[in-house]
C-alpha cells in the first residue's frame, strides 16, 4: 500500500485484498527456513 501511495495512486485496504483474493495469492508472514544438514536416514535410528 505505501509503494502505491508513494506513486499518487489512491487505493482501499480492502480492494487491494480482494484482488489478491481473487488472483489466488498469499502472503505468508515468515520465509520458509533452509535445512543446514541433510537430513539423516531414519532406517538407521
Amino acid at each position: 500500500m505505501a509503494e502505491l501511495a508513494e506513486r499518487g495512486v489512491k487505493v482501499d485496504y480492502v480492494q487491494v485484498w480482494r484482488f489478491v483474493h481473487a488472483e489466488g495469492l498469499s502472503f505468508k508472514k515468515k520465509r520458509a527456513a533452509r535445512r543446514t544438514a541433510p537430513a539423516r536416514d531414519r532406517a538407521a535410528a
